[in-house]
């Protein structure tokens, strides 16, 4: 017999002896939460969801996406009374119709009736603490987002995905409680099939008890994530180009007819020119009003496209002095 076989063999005996200690005491580990699939984060400024959006991406995740009860109690438990964060779902492409950002099916709600606002700029979710975590839509910034992580985050063996990417003895238990006790399936099946080989099974365990306790070989890099494309969404328009708009569709929510390509050039007219308003004109927003605006500044010159004028016009022809721009989303 080998010495890996050795090794094996010392792993299985050790295994045995575990399971039954691990078994009994998964309770009290379960109860400290070994998967924290969620994570809130506050901010030192209120923000905007598209910066919480790219917060999420840099922390390794992407804004929660909810779509069960156990989901939303989980989520809740994390937020303290003055917690309002942002989630990632919106109705920004069709009024009243709220999507999550990655294209899931929107399943699931809790909404603070009368929440969802009937408004075209409350346009992007919130879950609020203060309201026991339910639901509402919202404008303008606020001041923490919920993260959620997506295996694989580092290595193989780090089965519960947690965000310290430790391979430890919650990785342990959360595999014999799945293997054996019916408990929850790891995230990502890359994690916990240690010997890649397509099944998670009791070499799995082997191979991390091994490692865990008897200086057996570490578990391998996790492969990249790969996300399913789902089917590719073809569009034509009318000159006969097509655009590939699959990752649009399953990752945005968007459908085939948020899509303005088989109108034809021209067939909405930019707006040219505009004239703008100034804190002494009439119509000119009150100090408190909150919307979303495109702005720059070009030689000094500072100005704010409203956002709720460039979805229906998409383009503005401007010039600042000798500097021509086209102000588009």
């Amino acid at each position: 017999m080998s010495s890996r076989q050795d090794t094996s063999a010392q792993g299985i005996l050790f295994l045995v002896l575990l399971a039954g200690i691990l078994v009994f005491s998964n309770a009290d580990l379960n109860a400290e939460s070994i998967n924290p699939r969620f994570e809130v984060f506050g901010t030192d400024e209120p923000i905007s969801w598209f910066a919480a959006r790219d917060s999420a991406e840099n922390h390794g995740g992407y804004l929660a996406i909810i779509t069960s009860a156990a989901e939303q109690a989980e989520v809740a438990a994390l937020l303290s009374e003055s917690d309002t964060a942002w989630m990632g779902g919106f109705d920004v492409l069709i009024e009243g119709k709220w999507v999550w950002l990655n294209g899931e099916a929107w399943s699931y709600d809790n909404w603070n009736v009368p929440h969802p606002w009937p408004s075209g700029s409350y346009d992007y979710l919130q879950i609020v603490g203060s309201a026991g975590g339910k639901w509402e839509s919202a404008a303008s910034h606020t001041d923490a987002y919920v993260v959620e992580y997506e295996c694989c985050i580092e290595s193989t063996g780090n089965v519960d995905s947690d965000p310290s990417e430790a391979v430890d003895i919650s990785d342990l238990v959360y595999l014999v409680d799945f293997m054996f006790t019916g408990g929850p399936a790891p995230l990502c099946t890359d994690e916990a099939d240690m010997q890649l080989s397509g099944d998670i099974d009791i070499s799995d365990l082997v191979f991390l008890v091994d490692f865990m306790f008897t200086a057996g070989p570490a578990p391998p890099d996790c492969p990249p994530l790969i996300v399913p494309p789902g089917d590719t969404v073809i569009l034509t328009d009318i000159t006969g180009k097509q655009w590939d708009i699959s990752y649009a569709v399953h990752f945005y929510g968007f459908e085939r007819t948020h899509f303005n390509f088989g109108l034809g050039p021209h067939s909405i007219r930019p707006i040219i020119n505009p004239e703008f308003l100034t804190a002494a004109d009439s119509g000119f927003p009150n100090a408190d009003d909150t919307f979303m605006v495109l702005g720059t500044t070009i030689n000094g010159d500072t100005r704010a496209y409203p956002w709720h004028s460039l979805i229906g016009i998409e383009v503005v022809d401007d010039s600042f002095d000798s500097v021509y721009v086209a102000a588009t989303y």
